[in-house]
C-alpha cells in the first residue's frame, strides 16, 4: 500500500522543512520587533528620569534668581550645584545674548539657541519618537526667568552619553542574541517534528508491509491521543474495511464457483 507519486523520503523532510523554516521566521521578527520595541523604551525611559532631574535642577533654580538675582545664583550652584548639568543665565540682549552667568568656567559661549519668554519652560535633545542615534545630542531644559525688571533665559544642559551607551549596549546584546535565538529555534524545532513524524513513519511501514494477504493484520495505536495516534486508529477502521470487503467477495466468488459446479 505505497503511495505512488510521492517519494517516501522527502515527506517527512518537507514537513520538518517548512515547520522549522516558519517557527525560526516567527521567533525572528517576533524577537526584532521586540527588541527594537526595548530600545526605543529604554531610552526613552532614560531620557525621561535625566529630564525629571535636569528639570528639578532649573525650577530651583529658577527659584533662586528670580528672587536673590544672579550673584545668589552663583552662590546656590556652588553650594548644591549638580554634577554633569551646565547651568547658564543669558542675559536678554538679543538672541545671542551673553552669557551672565556659567556653572562651569570659560563656558562663556550660549550653548543653546532655545530663548522662551518668562515663565515658559523648552526642551530640546528629546522626541515624541526616540531615536538611538539622537543621544549624541545634549538635553537642554531652558525656562525663561523675570528678575530685577529684566527677562533672563536660564539654561541647564546635561550630556546624554551615558544613557547613549546604556541604548548601544542594549542594541548590541538585543542583534547578539537574535540570530542565537533563531538558530535554537530552528535546532529545537526539528527535533520536536522529527520526533513527531517518527510515529507518521512507522504506521508508513506498517501499513506498507501488509499486503492483500495480511488484512487481519492492523497498525499499533500510540498512547498519545493526539493527531497520530487518530490517524492510526482511522488506518485500522480503514483495514477493517477492506479485510470486511475481501471476506465478501471471497464467499461470493466461493459461492458462484459452487453453483456453477452444480447440475442445475
Amino acid at each position: 500500500m505505497r503511495v505512488r507519486g510521492l517519494p517516501r523520503s522527502r515527506l517527512p523532510s518537507g514537513v520538518r522543512a517548512h515547520a522549522t523554516l516558519a517557527a525560526a521566521g516567527i521567533v525572528g521578527v517576533v524577537f526584532l520587533l521586540g527588541g527594537a520595541a526595548l530600545v526605543l523604551l529604554l531610552q526613552n525611559s532614560l531620557t525621561s528620569t535625566q529630564l525629571d532631574s535636569v528639570s528639578i535642577v532649573v525650577e530651583e533654580d529658577a527659584t533662586v534668581l528670580a528672587n536673590d538675582g544672579v550673584a545668589a545664583l552663583a552662590q546656590n550652584e556652588t553650594d548644591h550645584g549638580p554634577d554633569g548639568v551646565l547651568v547658564q543665565v543669558i542675559s536678554p540682549a538679543g538672541d545671542a545674548g551673553p552669557v551672565v552667568y556659567s556653572s562651569r568656567a570659560g563656558r562663556t559661549t550660549p550653548a543653546s539657541s532655545l530663548r522662551p519668554p518668562p515663565g515658559v519652560t523648552a526642551v530640546s535633545g528629546r522626541w515624541a519618537v526616540p531615536w538611538p542615534g539622537r543621544l549624541h545630542e545634549p538635553l537642554v531644559v531652558a525656562k525663561g526667568v523675570r528678575a530685577g525688571g529684566a527677562a533672563y533665559v536660564l539654561l541647564a544642559i546635561s550630556s546624554q552619553e551615558a544613557q547613549r551607551e546604556a541604548v548601544r549596549t542594549t542594541a548590541v546584546l538585543v542583534a547578539l542574541a537574535w540570530p542565537l535565538l533563531v538558530a535554537l529555534t530552528a535546532v529545537v524545532t526539528w527535533w520536536r517534528v522529527g520526533r513527531a513524524l517518527r510515529s507518521v513513519e512507522a504506521l508508513r511501514e506498517q501499513v506498507e508491509r501488509i499486503g492483500s494477504r495480511r488484512l487481519s493484520e492492523r497498525v499499533p495505536v500510540p498512547p498519545t491521543h493526539d493527531e497520530v495516534a487518530d490517524l492510526a486508529v482511522t488506518m485500522n477502521e480503514m483495514l477493517e474495511r477492506l479485510e470486511t470487503s475481501q471476506q465478501t467477495q471471497r464467499r461470493f466468488v466461493a459461492d458462484a464457483s459452487h453453483e456453477l459446479r452444480s447440475p442445475i
